[in-house]
């Protein structure tokens, strides 16, 4: 037995060095207690170019940990995580190498990490490496192993690896090379090798891998194993070495499903039968896998999970169990197997790959479950079948999805590098709108079956070199309709689809529709005749240009409607119905609903909320409803009316605005809104302000690349503030007038980080008796060595004050600004005692302590201020402040500040404890509770921000 096993490797050894292109042979040495990987690899690639080479590039993504300043590192601080910044070396990997030789002669070769790729090794060959031959090298090298919580894979808390690209592997030439630096994309992009793996791992681990096993022997003196894999053409890295493996092996009619992925309370045999239904559809619907075994992990389905009500606990979440094991098996399934036979660029032509991905996921919830909602069961509790989100399909989250980015015009398209996507169209909105797009093609290409068509490129470029150019070429040699629209418009930009129905008219026998293309692209939009709620006819309607007419016989239909079954990904399905013979009402009823909801292109329509909210301490609690047209896609013309009853002051309050926003694409203006607010609400006991703000803004991004946050905004707007005081008030109006009107300009630069953090501002303010300007710069550093360094320096000066001089109200504030424009969130902005009293917004002085005494609390005529931070231990840190104050008729005060600060959730939740200024020493002063400051933000949007901020 033993005897025909080594003859059997033997053949497959000998097999495999003849045929193979490329040849990968590792013979790898785990050390749990040391974390790392010793390893001895040859590699043997061929030159399959007209090409000569001196060179070749190696990918080393295991040494993308090496350090704080690598591609990896500065992708984590890009999505806003400290915690690979935060880590100790120990925590980080990196790659030693010993040596690399040319296998032939057995000598050296020269080696360099490039600087700008230190997980790319370039190798300077002996000899050069002409077309059509190989090259032979040998690796010697230590693998140190990262931590697996930064991205899952590594050295686990449990002592267990979880390894992807974790050796060195060659990179793709084809005329020129392709060598990418990890930034947690899974997106290596390698040629395919024929791969031999000895992998010698303590004897109570088991190692798991698409590979086949070709044998496991044990050595009990040393209490090791080794496992030996083999696999012919592979790209699929990954490798578990686990001291109890979850993976369960299901043997189908087509392949081996292995997988970890789990769904509490669903059975064993229940997962068996689900993972034969989706190995027969992978099979029936991409053709055969070419290996024996297909390997998902739960790895790989939660970097990539099923989004939506999916995500909700188990104890709400509206779907059933088995639904949600088959359709997480069904997506983690798909990616892996077209991974694995389309060897596109997985950087550069992502897209095609994750659009076959939604495209066949819609395919099979279309086949099994046509009757799926998008809210599952939900969909027929009382009170929410009243939505429309009620009424629609579960795939209708796929254009949802794709549409959410689109609407706040920061879609990109299909076609930009993977690294280059904002994480939300990288994870999402790109992959559905890639398969809504296959799904629009599928439709529009009736004279093919698309699925088919996909099926047999599949199966003619399985395991082959492949570029989105071969697939275009493909499916213009099967269908007869032009899909040029396709690749150009859809894909290759970021023209969105909206078309209207102009006009419909009635002559003779004849009924003529004008269709209009709001847009500039070429592609395609349906046209249905509906009759009672039923189609009575369908067409196709191409090359609209700006406006087509269409001439069709007169019959029964009694509406036009573009996209009955929303099919196309359109920007704006609100114009897409008109009557025959109605006005304006009939083409689409006004329609009141509870609660904001999906849109209804069927109707007009207005939503009303309840309100509670907390504004205050002096409203106290208010209720009351909100009237708007807001859905849970953004609209451009917003308004909004909020009548509120105030529990506290007994008064009827609230806001009301309307605003409009232009949408710009392809140019570094991108947002244009404008419109105007108002609101009523208390300031003190019994005193009540009234606030009319039209206003502009202008705002400016980097068009070329969105993943950079800086963002530009000016902004024009005139407020008008109105007064109103009581008889049982308990404050004075400062001014002569309680009514004041004063016009702001205000320009903002914001470069938001949380490594490097900078923002600058300049405001300026004229009013009937001032005009003022200041200029307001913040940087934040978080170093090298884990501190946190902040500076914030402000200036502002008066061009013209006719202020009352014994009257602060206009003027700046060192500690805690007079906001006599009503623009920031205080709870008791009136106070100047008690707890709320010592509430601060860091704006203008930015001090902490309260110099009232020193007669320095505001300025007058101008007033420059430094505040600055730094950690002691980890969110506690020291501050100091220093400025000079100067009022009319005064000489300039030099003040300063400096005491403790606790920065929990830093801009909003902070707390100050003053210890040394210009008062003295501040902490031994009696009532020192008295002194201490903090920032709190209760704004549940102003809150959301902090997880919008990484996708967005």
């Amino acid at each position: 037995m033993i005897k025909r096993f080594f003859i059997s490797y033997a053949l497959i050894l000998i097999c495999a060095f003849t045929f193979a292109q490329n040849k990968i042979d590792i013979n790898a040495n785990v050390d749990v207690e040391t974390k790392t990987i010793s390893i001895s690899q040859s590699i043997v690639y061929k030159n399959e170019t007209r090409n000569t080479l001196n060179e070749i590039y190696l990918h080393d993504w295991n040494n993308s940990y090496s350090n704080k300043s690598t591609p990896l590192a500065k992708r984590f601080e890009e999505e806003f995580s400290t915690k690979f910044h935060l880590a100790n070396s120990e925590q980080r990997g990196f790659t030693l190498i010993t040596t690399i030789e040319d296998n032939v002669n057995n000598s050296k070769l020269k080696f360099e990490y490039l600087a700008e790729h230190p997980d790319v090794i370039k190798v300077i060959l002996n000899q050069p490496l002409k077309a059509g031959e190989s090259y032979s090298i040998d690796l010697n090298y230590i693998l140190v192993l990262p931590d697996a919580t930064f991205t899952d894979y590594g050295f686990t808390k449990n002592k267990d690896f979880e390894l992807k690209h974790w050796y060195i592997t060659p990179a793709v030439y084809d005329g020129k090379w392709h060598y990418y630096s990890n930034k947690n994309l899974d997106d290596l992009f390698i040629p395919k090798s024929d791969i031999t793996l000895y992998l010698t791992h303590p004897i109570n681990y088991r190692a798991t891998s698409e590979l086949d096993v070709v044998s496991m022997n044990p050595n009990t003196a040393q209490r090791s194993q080794t496992t030996v894999f083999y696999g012919k053409d592979r790209v699929d890295t990954y490798l578990a070495i686990q001291r109890f493996p979850l993976f369960s092996f299901v043997q189908t009619d087509d392949l081996i499903l292995v997988s970890n992925i789990n769904e509490k309370g669903l059975p064993g045999p229940d997962k068996a039968i689900l993972s034969d239904k989706i190995a027969r559809f992978l099979t029936e619907n991409l053709g055969q896998y070419p290996h024996k075994r297909l390997l998902v992990s739960r790895i790989d389905y939660n970097k990539n999970p099923l989004y939506g009500l999916n995500q909700l606990p188990d104890f709400v979440r509206p779907f059933p169990d088995q639904f949600q094991y088959e359709l997480k098996l069904l997506k983690t399934s798909l990616k892996k197997y077209i991974d694995n036979i389309l060897l596109l660029n997985p950087r550069k032509e992502h897209w095609l790959s994750e659009g076959l991905q939604i495209y066949f996921m819609i395919k099979y919830v279309e086949e099994y479950y046509p009757d799926m909602k998008l809210l599952g069961t939900l969909a027929n509790v009382w009170g929410v079948r009243a939505f429309h989100a009620a009424d629609l399909d579960f795939n209708f989250q796929y254009f949802l999805y794709s549409m959410e980015l689109a609407r706040k015009n920061r879609d990109q398209p299909l076609t930009t590098s993977k690294d280059s996507l904002l994480k939300f169209n990288a994870n999402i909105a790109g992959k559905y709108k890639a398969g809504v797009g296959l799904n629009y093609l599928d439709k529009f290409t009736d004279d093919i079956s698309l699925s088919k068509t996909i099926k047999q490129f599949l199966e003619d470029y399985k395991l082959k070199s492949v570029s989105i150019s071969d697939f275009e070429y493909f499916l213009n040699s099967k269908t007869k309709k032009n899909v040029d629209w396709f690749f150009t418009d859809y894909v290759g930009t970021r023209k969105k689809i909206d078309f209207k129905i102009k006009s419909v008219d009635i002559q003779r026998d004849s009924l003529v529709v004008t269709i209009k293309n709001k847009r500039d692209n070429s592609m395609p939009i349906s046209l249905y005749n509906i009759k009672k709620d039923s189609v009575i006819g369908m067409q196709w309607v191409e090359n609209i240009k700006k406006t087509k007419t269409i001439r069709l016989p007169k019959d029964s239909t009694e509406k036009f409607v573009l996209d009955f079954y929303n099919v196309v990904p359109e920007f704006n399905q609100r114009d897409n119905y008109k009557a025959v013979n109605g006005s304006f009402l009939n083409n689409k009823p006004l329609q009141f609903r509870l609660f904001k909801d999906i849109e209804d292109p069927y109707y007009n329509q207005v939503f009303l909320m309840p309100l509670v909210e907390f504004r205050n301490i002096y409203d106290g609690l208010t209720l009351g409803t909100k009237i708007y047209n807001k859905t849970i896609l953004r609209k451009r013309l917003n308004y909004r009316f909020s009548p509120q009853y105030a529990t506290r002051s007994r008064a009827l309050t609230g806001s009301t605005s309307i605003f409009y926003t232009h949408n710009i694409e392809n140019k570094n203006l991108f947002d244009i809104t404008y419109g105007i607010a108002a609101g009523y609400q208390s300031f003190a006991e019994d005193a009540f302000f009234t606030r009319i703000n039209p206003s502009l803004t202008f705002r400016f991004r980097n068009d070329d690349d969105f993943r950079a946050d800086r963002v530009d905004n000016i902004t024009a707007r005139y407020l008008s503030i109105n007064r109103d005081i009581g008889e049982d008030a308990v404050i004075e109006i400062e001014d002569e007038e309680p009514d004041y009107g004063v016009f702001n300009l205000r320009y903002t630069r914001f470069n938001p980080g949380i490594i490097n953090f900078s923002s600058f501002s300049t405001d300026f303010q004229v009013a009937s008796n001032f005009s003022k300007l200041s200029f307001n710069y913040e940087f934040r550093r978080l170093t090298k060595g884990n501190r946190n360094i902040n500076l914030r320096l402000f200036a502002g000066f008066f061009l013209k004050n006719n202020t009352d001089p014994t009257s602060d109200f206009f003027s700046f504030a060192l500690d805690r600004p007079q906001d006599y424009l009503f623009d920031f969130n205080y709870l008791g902005r009136s106070e100047d005692a008690g707890i709320f009293s010592q509430q601060i917004i860091i704006a203008e002085g930015g001090f902490k302590s309260q110099l009232d005494e020193l007669n320095a609390a505001f300025a007058n005529q101008w007033m420059t201020t430094a505040n600055f931070s730094t950690s002691i231990w980890r969110y506690i840190q020291a501050y100091g402040d220093i400025g000079l104050v100067k009022n009319r008729f005064n000489s300039a005060k030099f003040v300063y500040d400096s005491g403790v600060r606790l920065n929990l959730v830093e801009d909003f939740f902070e707390l100050y404890f003053p210890v040394y200024s210009s008062l003295g020493w501040e902490i031994a002063e009696p009532n020192y509770e008295e002194r201490i400051r903090f920032i709190i933000t209760v704004d549940p949007q102003v809150l959301l921000g902090l997880f919008r901020r990484k996708w967005y």
